[in-house]
């Protein structure tokens, strides 16, 4: 008998959700027989550009919002985030390294100095003056939260390796998560932005074998990966009511979103299991594709799209096939809903979803 093995997703670099097939970030074109090429994955995409990455070359690329490529970067396992808009962006050496953070806007490439930690993580970036950074030092691990009128806040953390900053699309609401589900004294917190910059609201809440999770924008709902999965609500995290064995990504809308679960079964074949839940957690449609898919959230409504094999499926709010388009590889929506998507000859292109 055939055994089916779970493949628990854990977050990555910037919080990989999406993933599609048969296309490279370099700019060069993949046909259908090139197999052994893994699909692009589009890191950050907004109403001015986007952030892909190509993990057969480990390239990083930033599009700007005419389909343009603006810059390049090859690196190994870093940290990549939208700066003060996309594709301008943060850079941070990869967990645990020593590597100093830089930014990067078209040619321009900064260091960046918002910290004096050995090692350092910066999450968030609008200016020197309105960051977020993981530090790791000998005074112990923490998320330093810098503030516009000067004010620092620093939030002693369970393991700077293991932390994992997500924000909604909006980019107006953001969760402090763990990476290792059995961290001891792992706390999750949440922040939302005023004028100022961020600020945490609330004093957190137990990991309790979480490991990531999704936020959809201020107001929308927050969900969390790892066993079954979870929804955070106001008093802590409330376990979630699906079949899925295991929760391993999640994406968010406002009025919902969807749990993903991936696993192989015993003869190597890769299988996606997607369930749409609605603001409250419950799940109203499922989905199951012998296929490594795609999935992003419409950050303003219920839609989800799929991608697979070259095509994108919207689903409604029922779980429905809405609408379809082919010589789609990769896709995911900006904060106010429009739909990024890659091509099969690494096109990027903004459109109405």
């Amino acid at each position: 008998m055939n055994r089916a093995v779970q493949l628990s997703r854990r977050p990555v670099v910037a919080m990989v959700m999406i993933m599609a097939t048969a296309c490279s970030a370099n700019g060069t074109e993949s046909t259908a027989a090139d197999t052994s090429r893994l699909p692009p994955v589009v890191l950050a995409a907004s109403g001015t550009g986007a952030l892909l990455y190509d993990p057969n070359t480990e390239v990083y690329s930033g599009y700007a919002r005419d389909g343009r490529r603006v810059w390049t970067e090859s690196r190994t396992g870093a940290d990549v985030r939208c700066a003060v808009q996309c594709p301008d962006a943060v850079f941070s050496g990869a967990r645990g390294s020593q590597v100093p953070p830089w930014s990067r806007a078209g040619a321009k490439v900064e260091k960046v100095a918002v910290s004096p930690a050995d090692r350092q993580r910066v999450v968030s970036l609008r200016s020197d003056a309105d960051a977020v950074v993981v530090e790791a030092s000998g005074k112990g691990d923490r998320l330093v939260v810098h503030r516009t009128d000067g004010s620092v806040k620093k939030h002693a953390i369970a393991g700077a390796d293991d932390a994992v900053w997500v924000e909604s699309p909006d980019r107006s609401v953001a969760l402090l998560l763990f990476a290792d589900p059995e961290l001891a004294g792992a706390t999750m917190l949440r922040f939302t932005r005023d004028p100022g910059g961020w600020r945490a609201a609330g004093d957190g809440w137990p990991a309790n074998g979480y490991w990531g999770g999704c936020v959809g924008v201020r107001g929308g709902p927050a969900f969390l990966t790892g066993g079954t999965g979870g929804m955070l609500s106001v008093l802590g995290p409330v376990p979630l009511r699906t079949d899925l064995p295991q929760v391993g990504e999640c994406v968010a809308g406002k009025d919902g979103g969807a749990l993903i679960s991936r696993w192989m079964d015993g003869r190597g074949k890769p299988h996606t299991s997607i369930r749409g839940v609605d603001a409250l957690g419950r799940q109203i449609w499922s989905r199951d594709l012998q296929a490594e898919a795609g999935v992003t959230a419409d950050p303003t409504g219920a839609a989800i799209a799929v991608v697979n094999d070259g095509r994108l499926e919207l689903l409604d709010r029922n779980g429905t096939v809405s609408g379809r388009r082919d010589d789609v590889t990769a896709a995911r929506f900006t904060e106010t809903g429009q739909l990024v998507t890659v091509n099969a000859k690494n096109e990027v292109s903004w459109s109405a979803p």
